[in-house]
């Protein structure tokens, strides 16, 4: 028995064995991972067939070479050619597996999982796939320039030997040549102007050919796949931005935001942040907090809320729409929570020329009521 007979059974029953394999710790059918997998083994097995075809088209041509070598360099160059694209190709292929790896680590993603499996599974065996797919073309291009040189067809070391006959341009337009239009002029005939029948240019043929497979993809994806809708990438890209918040925070060592901001009522800390508010805040606010070109700080009328976490909040990041820069990066948490504790003490205070009220009224939220009823 010839082992080709052998071993393609083998490569067509290992999606099998795969699937099989999975079983044992999955009862669950992936039919996403079951179609890739028996996609790559197909493609294995054809790639297999069309090498075993071009083995015997070389041992074929160099017999025929022996019998005349002056072309035999002329091939050898055309072949050679395709192989060393094929070879320079692979560094791109791997830098694309490991971007599509880095990708499906990224911190915060909207789902690890593609069709019921994993993102770096999924892309590793589409980049698998489709390097099989690049290998079956170039197998069959180089079989195709074997064919045609034991038929006696001239040879051509150009890929695409048709590619270059006329202009670029025309070439990707599929237009038709001056000389050549009378044979594509319609019947119509408007006061002796003429219609041709042109074609549509087939780049935008393919176009429109792709565009309709990425909508299929697209919808595929996204309705029935278990792809993110806009809720899921909202969260998402809000949990992402709260980690890499917290991740700065870490890095510079500051543990306070605006979440467990404290108002500071030492005096030792609030003589510290007056000097503070004159080099940073008063050149808007005045030097008393009675506002000139930012709004008065001293009266209960507030922009974006009076309360401690809300006035360090827009210390921190700052208003741009109204003027006020953050100033997260110039000044320490611990600096932003001084100057928070500062403002809140100007409240009620009488500075001498007050600006008029900006804002809405803020009335800080009364503490709970002792329970009268609780046991001393």
């Amino acid at each position: 028995m010839k082992p080709s007979k052998i071993i393609l059974p083998i490569f067509l029953l290992l999606p099998l064995s795969v699937f099989a394999a999975s079983g044992a710790t999955d009862t669950h059918f992936n039919a996403t991972f079951f179609a890739m997998v028996s996609m790559i083994v197909v493609l294995i097995a054809a790639n297999g067939l069309l090498a075993n075809v071009l083995l015997q088209l070389a041992f074929a041509l160099r017999e025929k070479k022996m019998k005349n070598p002056a072309k035999q360099n002329e091939s050898n160059t055309a072949i050679k050619s395709i192989l060393l694209f094929l070879i320079f190709l692979l560094p791109a292929l791997n830098s694309f597996a490991q971007e599509a790896a880095a990708d499906s680590t990224a911190a915060a993603p909207v789902s690890q999982m593609i069709g019921g499996i994993a993102k770096s599974d999924f892309y590793l065996l589409t980049g698998i796939a489709g390097f099989l797919f690049l290998v079956m073309l170039v197998l069959i291009l180089l079989i195709r320039m074997m064919t045609r040189e034991l038929r006696g067809v001239p040879f051509s070391t150009s890929l695409f030997p048709g590619l270059f006959k006329k202009n670029l341009i025309d070439s990707l337009n599929n237009s038709v040549s001056l000389e050549k239009e009378d044979t594509i002029v319609l019947d119509h005939d408007y006061d002796g102007i003429r219609e041709l029948d042109n074609d549509l240019p087939p780049w935008w043929k393919w176009g429109f050919i792709f565009t309709i497979i990425v909508s299929v993809l697209y919808m595929g994806y996204y309705q029935f796949g278990g792809g993110p809708n806009q809720v899921d990438e909202y969260n998402a890209s809000v949990a992402k931005a709260e980690a890499e918040q917290a991740k700065l925070l870490s890095k510079s060592g500051a543990k306070i935001d605006e979440n467990n901001v404290q108002l500071i009522t030492d005096p030792t800390e609030l003589a510290n942040a007056k000097a503070l508010f004159a080099n940073t805040c008063a050149a808007c606010h005045g030097a008393d907090g009675g506002g000139t070109v930012g709004p008065n700080l001293t009266d209960a009328y507030w922009l974006h809320g009076g309360s401690v976490k809300d006035v360090f909040k827009s210390i921190k990041y700052g208003w741009k729409d109204k003027g006020m820069p953050s100033w997260d990066k110039n000044l320490s948490a611990k600096q932003i929570q001084d100057l928070t504790g500062f403002i809140e003490s100007l409240k009620g205070s009488k500075p001498a020329s007050p600006k008029a009220p900006q804002g809405d009224l803020y009335k800080a939220e009364a503490a709970p009521a002792a329970d009268s009823t609780a046991k001393s």
